[in-house]
């Protein structure tokens, strides 16, 4: 084995290398953070020559083919009743089994769950559900109510090195704006650059990410908390406008632009 090139801190398409993980057949790995929030573990070499450039997230973007391509036709023909020439169904000779087990239970089977109620926990998460409050345990925000809903999320004034006195909403932004000034990069917030439009079921949509570097020409956008809804936006983001680098920095991202070991170039 050669000698080692360190990757901490430097980005390879959508991936953030985070640490040095092990050694295997003289092969250094490397965990990385992909800007859709996922970890991965990724081969130095394949990292340095181009092989890989996101945790796969991005596979269905390049027009792979589906393993089931072509199958759809014939099965469909198959659940109308239709089949290929000399084939034989394996259920023809159970209609009329099928039928009357049909007809007994319109006539009055007792569904297994009549009379059963939901339990208390159940009710809990049902209820938190519907009042817009967080729920799964792995969240932050689990079981707090729901700044999406609520509007709650709190404003902040700062007087920021290059922009002067700026809105920032929540303590994430604050962080990073905090760590921008410190770093002594030229940044500007949401509402001082364009907007980016993407498309929803053909319904035009337009999305600000919170800050632009312009050292690094790269928009951040910083989340405490990356569900699905927001995952999918990003995904039509990045679809409709491909010429932008948009980095989603969740809490580990963040603490990795924090840490010393990070190339600011």
């Amino acid at each position: 084995m050669g000698n080692k090139i360190n990757l901490t801190g430097k980005r390879f398409g959508k991936l953030l290398v985070v640490k040095e993980i092990n050694h295997y057949s003289n092969k250094i790995y490397w965990e990385c953070i992909c800007d859709c929030g996922k970890k991965t573990t990724v081969r130095g070499d394949a990292l340095r020559e181009g092989k890989t450039k996101s945790c796969g997230c991005s596979s269905g973007a390049f027009g792979i083919i589906p393993w089931n391509k072509g199958l759809t036709k014939n099965i469909d023909d198959r659940m109308r009743g239709g089949s290929p020439k000399g084939y034989t169904p394996w259920n023809k000779n159970t209609k009329g089994i099928m039928k009357s087990n049909k007809t007994s239970f319109e006539k009055g089977r007792i569904a297994w769950n009549k009379g059963k109620h939901h339990t208390e926990k159940s009710k809990e998460k049902n209820r938190k559900k519907h009042l817009g409050m967080h729920s799964g345990s792995k969240n932050p925000m689990f079981g707090k109510e729901s700044t999406y809903l609520s509007g709650n999320v709190k404003w902040y004034k700062y007087n920021s090195r290059n922009n002067g006195v700026v809105k920032l909403q929540g303590t994430y932004e604050l962080k990073f704006a905090k760590f921008l000034d410190k770093i002594r990069v030229t940044w500007l917030p949401h509402g001082k650059f364009k907007r980016f439009i993407y498309y929803i079921d053909k319904i035009k949509r337009s999305y600000s990410p919170d800050f632009y570097i312009k050292e690094w020409n790269q928009y951040i956008d910083t989340k405490g908390w990356f569900h699905g809804t927001d995952q999918n936006k990003i995904k039509l983001v990045r679809k409709y406008n491909p010429e932008i680098q948009l980095v989603i920095a969740t809490k580990d991202i963040m603490n990795i632009y924090f840490s010393s070991s990070f190339n600011y170039k």
